[in-house]
């Protein structure tokens, strides 16, 4: 679990999209000038236009499943008040 959300102790989906952390490995010299591969968990930098890009998404999805519900009610009791 990243650290923004077991700092928060809430759920964030930005982390599961726009992950922080990944695993890198890279290639340093040793003692003796030999070549070591290291693995390790690198910290991405903040993407802040993705973060905003997603954020917008998902408010106007919601407001999307929010008119499409209320448009499924209104349907509904209008057929119901047909028949």
């Amino acid at each position: 679990m990243p650290v923004e959300e077991r700092h928060n102790a809430t759920y964030n989906p930005l982390c599961e999209v726009f992950p922080r952390i990944a695993s890198c490995e890279y290639v340093r010299y040793g003692v003796g000038g030999v070549q070591e591969t290291r693995s390790a968990l690198c910290i991405l930098g903040l993407n802040m236009i993705n973060d905003k890009v997603k954020k917008l998404l998902t408010k106007v999805s919601f407001r999307v499943e929010q008119f499409y519900v209320i448009s499924l009610c209104d349907v509904l009791i209008n057929f119901k008040l047909r028949f």
